[in-house]
């Protein structure tokens, strides 16, 4: 279908994310073609198109420091390593752990082994079974493990229960997506939510951009999202744009060196190169998969307390429960 759009009657199209081993390619056609599109929850790291993805490196970060104020100093992490999406929230997590000084040992990543989509039935059984045997398998097993996509977070409830862990009693468990499944999960799923209806809008608005011969659709670089009232710094960006006081891009550097200002002049003729993206924030939704580490000391009122990343807090506390 995708290959197509050039040649039906459709003058543009927002493509969602497919994790598929011809993805790219197909996209390189149509950009040859110079078709109008913009790729939706995905950039790709060879070709650049306009796309719209929610802020991944962030709810990395969100994850982890979360996590760190549990008390778990052993996070895993599942996901697949093929998309931009899951390598930036495995950065984002590295991050926050690097900030507390500690480490993410290969033997606790997972990648996928996803060959058609991700979202195949009997691919995703048998590959979110072998990864979180994979992880669970040494002496010094995570004690919290962060899946990249929901359905994965899903999908290793059934397994780590065949396993005999609880959750979060004995292994804690975070998604990302906020799929409204998390909510109807036994316990619920701790996860972060992507801002599925702005990037809907926002794609279909650079979209119309595009189609009416605007090659830089418009750009911004905002934070991650906020949790318990506190707003997070604005993180750092990997194209190696600057952000302002609101979050916005306001410089961009491409190939050949040449600045691009987002404020309407471009100080270069290369427009088929001038590829702008969005990245929009994300939110926090807590859950009961979410637990504090296991093993972690107890003040005198019976709640976990939870030290060396800041001051002592009662776990209850630190997500608004």
């Amino acid at each position: 279908m995708i290959r197509q759009l050039p040649r039906s009657s459709a003058r543009g199209a927002v493509i969602g994310s497919v994790h598929h081993h011809d993805f790219a390619e197909t996209l390189y056609a149509l950009k040859v073609a110079r078709y109008p599109f913009v790729l939706v929850d995905e950039t790709l790291r060879d070709i650049a198109v306009p796309s719209v993805v929610a802020d991944n490196y962030g709810g990395g970060r969100l994850v982890g420091e979360e996590l760190l104020r549990r008390g778990h100093r052993r996070i895993g992490f599942v996901g697949f390593l093929g998309a931009d999406t899951a390598r930036a929230r495995l950065e984002g997590l590295r991050s926050a752990l690097a900030n507390a000084g500690l480490g993410l040992p290969d033997a606790w990543v997972g990648n996928l082994r996803v060959q058609s989509s991700v979202t195949d039935e009997d691919t995703l059984e048998h590959e979110v079974t072998r990864t979180v045997h994979q992880l669970l398998n040494p002496s010094d097993r995570p004690t919290a493990i962060f899946f990249a996509y929901d359905l994965i977070a899903a999908q290793s409830y059934v397994v780590l229960r065949s396993m005999g862990l609880r959750i979060p009693e004995d292994i804690s468990v975070v998604g990302f997506d906020g799929i409204p499944m998390c909510r109807l999960l036994t316990p619920t799923l701790a996860t972060v939510c992507q801002p599925a209806h702005a990037m809907g809008v926002t794609a279909m608005e650079m979209l119309l951009d595009l189609m009416s011969g605007d090659p830089l659709a418009g750009g911004s670089r905002m934070e991650a999202g906020v949790v318990n009232g506190a707003a997070r710094t604005p993180v750092a960006v990997g194209d190696g744009s600057k952000t302002n006081g609101r979050g916005d891009t306001v410089t961009r550097r491409h190939g050949d060196g040449r600045k691009i200002t987002r404020n309407g002049k471009l100080e270069t003729r290369n427009h088929a190169e001038a590829a702008w993206h969005r990245v929009l924030p994300v939110t926090w939704q807590d859950g009961d998969s979410l637990g504090p580490a296991p093993g972690a000391a107890r003040d005198g009122r019976g709640d976990a307390a939870v030290r060396g990343y800041g001051d002592t807090v009662r776990a209850p506390e630190l997500i608004g429960v």
